[in-house]
């Protein structure tokens, strides 16, 4: 027998120029009996579509891919077996290399949601070459930047994008247009030998210095991991995988890879269904959909049982833990999965039950897992720190970012030398040796001199009774004011209370940590990849702290002060005093317009009534609102004059001073100074109308 040939099937759908040899017939009779040539390569542990090949040879008549949502006008196949497929595939390699692409080359893949990509994968992959994926909604700026940074030697994508990509690359190959010439069989050619360094993918991912970062990943380490996870995930090939993701997105590799090694059915969803969520549920049952890898926030959204979905693999984004009491149940499995792009998507997991808190379990086998300190050192368990990854799974770094992948790329001693991910995670070893994750460090903020770790706040409100998701956000934006938002989502089982999210969060964290505003959504906005996109998150117009109602003013010139007030005050409909950060939450003393500085002189602190009990308006004033003097003996500041507005009775509060550790880490609002042209008359009575916020002075 020969010791080498091409995939058998054929491609019905497309129109072939030249007529198929009698050798071509005779392999095609050969697949019925599931005879295909081994190649070293092919078949190494290490070599990522070994994977597809080992599958394909096995089983060439079972089917590997199936459209979902079909267009009407559509007169191409619908499903693919694996024979056919990985005939596509190799001719799509031989293609590559006849339009010069090498072992080694990188092929960017900007194409819709369909079958066609992963013959473009596959074949990319055969022909040694590295695959890198663009979403097919990607800007034209950011394709071109990736297309240069990775060195492109060819970019395969549809005649209407095309012209995007002229600048960043001659080689353009349209799918679209030259189907023709890609199915024909074209010159035998022998493909590349490879070895498990070869990069298989680049995926890029954001990046701090404002563009994006490429993730190289070698054929070792995701061929390993894919093996690794399909221990725990036990698919088989009679399961049905739902593939929703964007190439772009890693879990789309483990969608894809996960259903090639046990020979089960990818069902590949289209543009259109991408963008329809409310579809999603009849998709996935007119299909019998067994597998599905949603992130949460994806599941969020579902209302309608799934009865044919066995396993759901969550991942990409933190897990409520009310979405798993809902949707857990005796015959069907949930799985929490967690590992970042650079250690090959997954790196470990856990069954949840809804009777656990959920973590993201322990390590795959093959990974390992430290928590350590700032300075590297082990935390002991039910410490806080960062986690560290090691094990085959961990890639080679960030492509043209030396300085990046040193500092996240880091040969530990506790790793006996071996190269570890830094993941910037923060997490915490609980008693039974599962990790918990407790946010990212970078999401680490200050709110009034505090270290406040975002996720943790999130994790409480994730807690409450009908909360789906919750997602916390400081607006900082550089002004000298803080604003400490949560934005929910509810489940499905109906509405947020968010009384009781108030009363559970002031149970449970301290004041500093407690958002002063809560903005109810029908759903949080997500990436294309489906996390959500906490910079979409926009800060709300007008906030009416929980503990105030909204009065009407009483005459003019209440109304005329409330309308100053509420424009300096935005996004509060009305002013509350700093101290009370049970009203305020998170938030410091501000206000640019009226003269603001931070206090430096020690002064007393001053009791809860004279903060809480609002001044009656003065009988002998009717011309303005009386702030009531300093209580005697209390040690003054060459600044002493301050006062705010209480919402419940649109009253001026009296004078508040500070003890030395309110002055370091709060603000004061200053009305007026010993060197202010419009000082407060003696008696405190505060002139209406007031002096042009322009003649206000400022200490230095």
């Amino acid at each position: 027998m020969p010791t080498s040939c091409r995939a058998v099937g054929s491609w019905s759908d497309l129109a072939w120029h030249r007529s198929a040899s009698l050798l071509d017939l005779m392999w095609r009779k050969l697949s019925t009996w599931k005879y295909f040539p081994k190649r070293s390569d092919e078949l190494s542990d290490e070599i990522l579509h070994a994977i597809f090949l080992r599958s394909a040879a096995r089983h060439p008549q079972r089917i590997a891919l199936r459209l979902a949502d079909p267009g009407p006008e559509s007169l191409r196949k619908v499903e693919l077996t694996y024979g056919q497929l990985r005939e596509r595939a190799e001719h799509f390699a031989r293609y590559l290399q006849s339009k010069g692409v090498q072992r080694g080359d990188r092929v960017v893949i900007c194409l819709p949601r369909g079958m066609d990509q992963y013959m473009v994968l596959l074949g990319s992959l055969m022909a040694g070459a590295t695959y890198v994926p663009l979403d097919w909604s990607v800007p034209h700026e950011r394709a071109n930047y990736v297309a240069r940074d990775c060195g492109a030697a060819a970019i395969v994508t549809e005649q209407a994008r095309g012209v995007d990509f002229v600048s960043a690359c001659p080689t353009i190959i349209a799918i679209d247009a030259d189907l023709g010439d890609i199915a024909a069989p074209g010159k035998a050619t022998t493909l590349p030998r490879l070895d498990g360094d070869d990069l298989a993918y680049i995926i890029y991912t954001s990046g701090s210095t404002g563009h994006p970062k490429g993730v190289m990943i070698r054929h070792r380490n995701i061929a390993f991991q894919v093996r690794s996870e399909s221990e725990i995930l036990r698919l088989t090939r009679d399961d049905i995988v739902y593939a929703g993701a964007s190439l772009a997105f890693d879990v789309s590799v483990e969608e894809m890879w996960a259903a090639f090694y046990a020979g089960a059915t990818l069902l590949v969803g289209s543009e259109r269904l991408a963008k329809s969520v409310d579809e999603m549920p009849g998709v996935l049952h007119e299909y019998g959909v067994t597998v599905w890898c949603p992130v949460p926030s994806l599941l969020l959204t579902v209302n309608h049982p799934l009865p044919t979905v066995r396993l759901i693999n969550l991942g990409g984004e933190v897990c409520p833990p009310e979405l798993v009491r809902t949707w857990a149940g005796s015959t069907r499995r949930i799985i929490n999965s967690y590992g970042p792009t650079e250690t090959s998507v997954t790196a470990t997991w856990c069954e949840l039950t809804g009777h656990e808190p959920v973590t993201i379990g322990k390590p795959l086998r093959g990974f390992r897992c430290w928590i350590v300190d700032e300075t590297l050192k082990p935390v002991p368990p039910g410490k806080d720190g960062e986690l560290l990854i090691g094990g085959d799974g961990v890639g080679a770094g960030y492509l043209n970012r030396p300085e990046l992948t040193e500092q996240k790329f880091v040969a530990w001693p506790g790793a006996q030398g071996q190269t570890v991910y830094r993941t910037g995670d923060l997490v915490r070893q609980t008693g039974n040796g599962d990790i918990a994750f407790l946010g990212r460090i970078d999401l680490q903020v200050k709110i009034r001199g505090h270290r406040v770790e975002l996720g943790e706040i999130e994790a409480v409100i994730g807690h409450v009774p009908g909360v789906g998701q919750a997602v916390v956000r400081l607006f900082d934006e550089g002004q000298p004011s803080q604003l400490l938002a949560a934005f929910v989502a509810a489940n499905t089982e109906g509405a947020v209370n968010i009384g009781l999210v108030r009363t559970i969060v002031e149970e449970n964290l301290p004041d500093y940590m407690r958002p002063a505003a809560y903005v109810v959504m029908e759903r949080l906005p997500t990436l294309v990849s489906g996390k959500v996109d906490r910079s979409a998150l926009a800060k709300p117009d007008t906030i009416i702290p929980a503990q105030c109602s909204v009065a009407v003013p009483e005459n003019d010139r209440e109304a005329r002060l409330l309308e100053i007030w509420k424009k300096l005050f935005a996004p509060f409909l009305y002013p509350q005093w700093t101290i009370s950060s049970k009203i305020l939450g998170g938030i410091r003393c501000w206000q640019p317009g009226w003269c603001l500085r931070r206090a430096t002189t020690p002064t007393c602190a001053p009791s809860p009534s004279v903060i809480s009990t609002p001044l009656p308006r003065s009988a002998s004033s009717p011309n303005g609102l009386r702030c009531e003097p300093a209580e005697r003996g209390t040690p003054s500041c060459p600044y002493s004059v301050r006062a705010t507005f209480c919402a419940q009775s649109r009253r001026l509060l009296p004078p508040v001073s500070f003890t030395p550790s309110q002055a370091r880490n709060g603000f004061c609002l200053i009305l007026s100074t010993p060197r202010s042209p419009h000082p407060l008359p003696p008696a405190g009575v505060m002139p209406w109308p007031p002096p042009p916020l322009s003649s206000w002075s400022c200490p230095p």
